[in-house]
């Protein structure tokens, strides 16, 4: 008499556990651990990269990119260092252009070595990352632009705290 007891309780207590296991796991399917939605203040984000030097990319590389969307106009900065020529004591310019769904053309204006120069950047935005479109440039009317004549290699930005 008294086993049967005990089984009852063992087996209750069981399924009790199994029953709290159950609702934690079903209940935490919507959530993605490690998935951070950074939250914007005022529509500023920030992203950045470090690449590692390789075979196919000889140069360390570091960037930074903090961007302010108004609307559908975005402004912002670039920043960075690489290891290669030219650029060993960094770089740095500014972001100007629009947003159009989820894609973003912006002009990023710098100086190297005292020359000033523009490029036209493409990016996908998302609050996570930004997607740079990379394309060969072609120079056009005193600015690099994308040569869309190839697909494009792509860089992510992973999103990151924004600093001053």
């Amino acid at each position: 008499m008294k086993r049967k007891g005990i089984s009852r309780m063992i087996i209750g207590f069981l399924v009790i556990i199994f029953g709290i296991v159950w609702f934690v796991v079903n209940k935490s399917e919507d959530v993605i651990v490690g998935d951070i939605i950074p939250v914007s203040v005022d529509g500023e984000y920030c992203y950045g990269r470090v690449q590692v030097a390789t075979s196919d990319a000889p140069y360390n590389v570091e960037e930074h990119i903090k961007i302010l969307i108004n609307n559908n106009e975005v402004s912002g900065t670039k920043k960075g260092n690489q290891s290669g020529p030219d650029m060993t004591n960094g770089y740095e310019g500014t972001l100007t252009g629009i947003k159009e769904g989820d894609n973003l053309e912006l002009v990023y204006s710098y100086v190297v070595e005292g020359s000033a120069n523009k490029e036209l950047e493409l990016y996908t935005f998302s609050l996570n990352e930004l997607q740079k479109n990379r394309y060969v440039l072609k120079e056009e009317n005193g600015m690099l632009v994308p040569d869309k004549t190839n697909p494009p290699s792509i860089i992510l930005y992973p999103s990151e705290t924004c600093y001053n």
